[in-house]
């Protein structure tokens, strides 16, 4: 499994590194003001903080959701979504899990973290990005950047899913081998195992059945 993990860091190394290649700047069409523009996206260009947002020291105690007076519902279950870096695959499952939780008007709110947030870089994947571009989901339905997964994010939740039990299940057990057999785990590889146009919609599909189960749930 080592070789396993440390091979799909050498994967995401060396994407982001041909992505950053000049002769291939990767663009999306993305509708601005009523017109399709072509936007060049840096897939892994970290984004400048504003002078005006408050970033937290370090150590500082961080909300796991934003005030609930954004929702049209009451908020009384978490449900945590784990990957590896924060950055792909875990922040969509979030903002589509809020996003329609809010329209279905369910108690239920998620947040996200990494195991390795340290392998990503930039404040999120513009293949997240785009996506929830296309589906109208606001960003502001994912957390404000990558965070490393803690014990207090555990105990915090009343479900927690990882997204790869191939990639995950090893890292949940040297990491924090209490909680492995408390996690339910979903099979979504990252990149380039399974490219984005295929991950992200088994997402997706994964997140609508969980929240027709989440509904029926007391």
């Amino acid at each position: 499994m080592a070789n396993h993990v440390q091979g799909a860091a050498q994967n995401r190394r060396e994407y982001a590194i041909e992505l950053r290649h000049p002769t291939r700047a990767e663009f999306f069409a993305l509708p601005i003001m009523g017109q399709n523009t072509p936007i060049a996206v840096s897939p892994y260009r970290p984004i400048a903080p504003s002078p005006h947002r408050r970033i937290a020291a370090p150590n500082a105690e961080r909300f796991a959701f934003s005030p609930p007076s954004r929702y049209s519902r009451e908020v009384t279950k978490k449900v945590l979504f784990i990957c590896t870096g924060n950055f792909y695959r875990s922040r969509f499952a979030e903002a589509v899990f809020n996003f329609h939780a809010d329209q279905r008007r369910l108690p239920w709110q998620a947040y996200s973290r990494g195991l390795a947030i340290h392998w990503a870089d930039g404040f999120l994947s513009p293949f997240t990005k785009a996506a929830l571009f296309e589906r109208q989901i606001p960003v502001s339905h994912t957390g404000p950047g990558r965070i490393q997964l803690t014990e207090k994010d555990l105990e915090s939740a009343d479900l927690r899913i990882a997204l790869d039990r191939a990639e995950h299940l090893d890292m949940m057990e040297q990491q924090f081998p209490n909680w492995t057999q408390r996690v339910e785990y979903w099979d979504v590889p990252d990149m380039p195992a399974a490219l984005p146009e295929t991950a992200l919609p088994s997402i997706e599909s994964q997140i609508l059945h969980l929240l027709d189960r989440l509904a029926n749930e007391p």
